[in-house]
């Protein structure tokens, strides 16, 4: 064998130590003069003789084979930097799909109601079908996750190439396909499973049934209200309009059950916004929809009440409309409780302490083996006025009333009100030791929870080193 024919043989044997792919995926992702340089070895590398065909290339640019193994390193850590951004991509896609997955099947569901309910209407079962067609087209979970599991099978055989070629030994028995591609495939799959197309046309369906006045307005609104609500949330500029749509339908359709729903949602935008005469409006509405002592009228006539107590010019109608209501209430315990809590809650935003003490201990004997999140919040509403009005251990039994309850409840509104008044309480009474058990046991409990970071916070803020 000649000495040219003894490199070759060498340049062969050193050149199947180097995944072809993977070695053109770094050369796409380096500077334009080192990218050619890679290219080039590539296509030698992917010749029939790759020897021979190397052995030209460092014929005709003698300092190639010393910068060589220096040319590929630095492609090779282009190429991991690539690699990076496509994990980085992949990552935000799979949160995405996931959420899209979860909320698929109530889409579905709802496009599928929104059909029924305007079949009748040629012109808007046309639009209705055509968005469920387009629900049904979106990828189904399998479809999702065995793309993913494509896509992170390539990620990783790349991986393992570069990291091949980087310490010059033999690639991985599978020869990593190509990345190139990998975004426009990504993105394929985002416009495949987005659902956007769909809810659009369900809220241009939904604002049709309004232009024409359809029997079915309400009901079509309430459903596109809530598809836009798990899709973009319930804040969403066009989820808030269509629940407000949904409502006044419903109101002029006399339709209760719908208004009841739909009001809800109107009355949170309207209490994030501090609008209580809005909130105020809609429980009225609400109320008038439905038989006087029916339950949901007498909670609708509260939260009116409640809303009222707010503004200083309506204060002695919200007391009044309190009053009113627990005259009337005549229902199981447990509703009776509730009613008791919210008739509270009015005497306490007019000032009137001893009234509310008393409708609370009412709230709490009627809350008995009831509803625990109405024990608890009038226990802790309880227990704030007895310690404001200075009786001790009525305080006490009431705030350590509301700490047991929201620790077993699984309410962490109500848990992040009632642990730190009762970690105040004993903090105030002197009983620091106490204060600090409590406040390990209550950060042990939250922890687990999506408000752990803010309770940890605001209990570093408010007792710093004392306590923590």
């Amino acid at each position: 064998m000649t000495d040219r024919e003894a490199r070759r043989s060498q340049l062969a044997n050193a050149a199947a130590q180097i995944d072809v792919d993977a070695l053109r995926e770094a050369a796409s992702r380096s500077p334009s003069g080192l990218g050619a340089t890679l290219r080039s070895v590539a296509d030698a590398l992917a010749s029939p003789d790759p020897g021979a065909a190397l052995e030209r290339l460092f014929e005709q640019d003698p300092t190639l084979r010393a910068d060589l193994p220096r040319d590929i390193q630095r492609g090779v850590e282009a190429a991991r930097g690539a690699l990076l951004a496509h994990k980085l991509k992949l990552g935000t896609l799979r949160a995405q799909s996931e959420r899209l997955a979860t909320h698929r099947e109530r889409l579905l569901a709802s496009l599928r109601e929104a059909f029924v309910l305007v079949e009748a209407d040629p012109e808007l079962s046309a639009l209705a079908r055509e968005a469920l067609l387009l629900g049904e087209h979106l990828p189904s979970d399998d479809e999702l996750r065995a793309t993913f599991v494509e896509l992170e099978t390539s990620l990783t055989l790349l991986n393992a190439s570069l990291s091949a070629i980087g310490a010059n030994a033999a690639p991985p028995p599978l020869v990593a396909p190509l990345v190139e591609g990998l975004e426009s495939r990504l993105a394929e799959l985002v416009d495949k499973a987005d659902p956007g197309p769909a809810v659009e046309l369900l809220v241009r369906l939904a604002t049709l049934t309004i232009t024409r006045k359809s029997p079915g307005s309400a009901a079509v609104c309430a459903v596109a209200a809530s598809a836009v609500s798990t899709l973009q949330g319930p804040t969403h500029p066009s989820a808030q309009q269509l629940w407000r749509q949904a409502l006044d339908a419903a109101v002029q359709q006399r339709d209760g059950a719908r208004a009841w729903v739909a009001g809800k949602h109107v009355q949170a935008e309207g209490v994030l916004r501090a609008d209580w005469a809005l909130v105020a409006l809609v429980a009225h509405q609400v109320a008038d929809l439905h038989p006087e002592e029916s339950e949901r009228a007498q909670l609708a006539r509260l939260e009116e009440a409640l809303a009222l107590s707010r503004i200083s010019k309506h204060r002695e109608m919200a007391g009044r409309i309190a009053t009113h209501v627990l005259n009337g209430a005549k229902r199981a315990p447990a509703h009776q409780a509730r009613l008791w809590l919210m008739a509270a809650q009015v005497s306490e935003l007019l000032g009137e302490d001893t009234e509310a003490i008393h409708r609370l201990r009412a709230a709490l004997e009627h809350s008995q083996g009831g509803p625990a999140d109405v024990m608890g919040r009038a226990a802790l509403h309880l227990g704030r006025l007895e310690a404001a009005a200075g009786h001790k251990h009525q305080a006490r039994q009431a705030l350590e009333l509301a700490w047991r309850v929201a620790g077993t409840t699984g309410d962490w509104g109500l848990f992040s009100a009632a642990a730190p008044a009762w970690i105040e309480h004993l903090r105030g009474l002197g009983e620091v030791d106490a204060a600090r058990e409590a406040l390990q046991r209550a950060v042990t409990l939250i922890d687990t929870t999506p408000y752990g970071a803010e309770f940890r916070a605001e209990a570093q803020r408010r007792w710093g080193a004392e306590l923590t």
